[in-house]
């Protein structure tokens, strides 16, 4: 049972290194402008989906707008 929960942990571990990795990535391709305003909307989703507030949806349009201008940057 102990080398199961350790696997648990070190999975955890992994997965949040990849994330962590991949944040740096996107940072480094985003502008920062687009870096800050993609965080600021991260930020309301997150709060979102724990419940921890309402959302307008008028809220979250930058988002799509913003995600969709990032994928036309890397596609090219």
């Amino acid at each position: 049972m102990e080398s199961t929960k350790l696997l648990e942990e070190l999975q955890q571990h992994q997965t949040a290194m990849l994330i962590t990795r991949r944040h740096r990535e996107v940072a480094v391709l985003l502008s920062p402008q687009h870096y800050r305003s993609l965080q600021n909307q991260l930020r309301l989703l997150t709060a979102l989906v724990q419940g921890q507030s309402e959302v307008a949806a008028e809220d979250l349009r930058p988002i799509s707008s913003l995600l969709r201008e990032l994928r036309s940057e890397l596609e090219t």
